[in-house]
């Protein structure tokens, strides 16, 4: 099974652990006004996107499959643009904030990435991220810290999330059968990978404008 046909198959609207509930703690973190311009990258089905606008923010989606970008317009009727998170569709400093909901992980380039982000969002923009980690690995805040301030962000929030892992195993047990594939998809095929959880919410700041 691919990972498109994957989240296919998908029927809830919540595609990552800890659902809304983390999707509003991160928000709340940001302090993001009404109105303001966010893209959910990697938007899959579209319910993120859906959610955002009904928080009352200028939300728009962006995803590279175009099955599952024709999908969110269809089930949600929401705006998403087909394009990949190493080439935003959008200018230069026209945005209030990104959220990634296990998306990022999926990507191989993370400075490339975060270059981009950087690119779109305005000073003081914020960049909202859940997502996989290996539990195993060493100091994972310290390392995403220093790979946001070398793209000109500083670090507002990182925490720990596990917790949620057991219900969306649960809920992608009841929903696709079989998480063999999905576990392959979001530890990158590394077996000796401890899967965990975290959000994060950083702030962008331009360099030129720094003390």
């Amino acid at each position: 099974m691919s990972e498109i046909s994957v989240w296919e198959a998908w029927k809830s609207d919540e595609m990552h652990p800890g659902g809304r509930d983390l999707t509003r703690r991160m928000l709340e973190s940001a302090g993001l006004l009404h109105g303001a311009r966010v893209a959910d990258i990697g938007c899959g089905t579209g319910a993120g996107v859906a959610f955002l606008r009904a928080q009352g923010f200028d939300a728009s989606g962006v995803d590279s499959s175009a099955l599952l970008a024709g999908c969110a317009r269809k089930r949600h009727g929401v705006p998403v643009f087909l394009a990949d998170a190493r080439s935003l569709p959008f200018e230069a400093r026209s945005m209030d904030a990104l959220l990634f909901e296990c998306s990022l992980n999926a990507l191989d380039d993370r400075a490339t990435v975060l270059g981009e982000c950087a690119r779109v969002l305005r000073c003081g923009g914020k960049l909202m991220v859940s997502d996989i980690y290996d539990k195993a690995a060493p100091e994972p805040e310290r390392e995403w810290k220093d790979a946001l301030a070398a793209a000109g962000f500083s670090l507002l929030r990182w925490e720990d999330c596990s917790g949620v892992m057991k219900r969306f195993v649960a809920r992608a047990l009841w929903e696709l059968g079989d998480i063999a594939r999905l576990k392959d998809i979001c530890t990158k095929g590394d077996q000796s990978c401890r899967p965990g959880y975290y959000i994060m919410v950083a702030k962008y700041e331009l360099r030129a404008e720094r003390s």
